[in-house]
């Protein structure tokens, strides 16, 4: 597992993902409930309909990403994703493109 890493990558999605005070959460523990952390439903949701797509998960699996930490999130994306991301600097990137 690529905590560090993965921790990075959500962070740099959170910016792009969240509402309003929201946009400055950062999380720094894989096992943390999502739900506890400060995100709400909405941010949640298009926080990972956003890693869905960076991660380049089919559609018709987008719907299942699990939401209950960044461990769960990660372990599905790298197992089901078809473009895989190493770094938070590839995000930041991303979103310039």
């Amino acid at each position: 597992m690529q905590t560090i890493d993965d921790l990075a990558i959500i962070n740099a999605v959170i910016p792009h993902a969240a509402n309003g005070p929201h946009r400055s959460i950062r999380l720094s523990d894989p096992l943390l409930e999502i739900a506890e952390s400060g995100l709400d439903s909405m941010d949640v949701a298009v926080l990972v309909a956003y890693l869905g797509e960076l991660f380049d998960v089919p559609v018709d699996l987008q719907r299942d990403i699990p939401t209950q930490t960044v461990q769960a999130i990660f372990d599905y994306l790298r197992q089901h994703g078809r473009r895989q991301i190493a770094s938070a600097q590839e995000i930041g990137d991303m979103f310039v493109s």
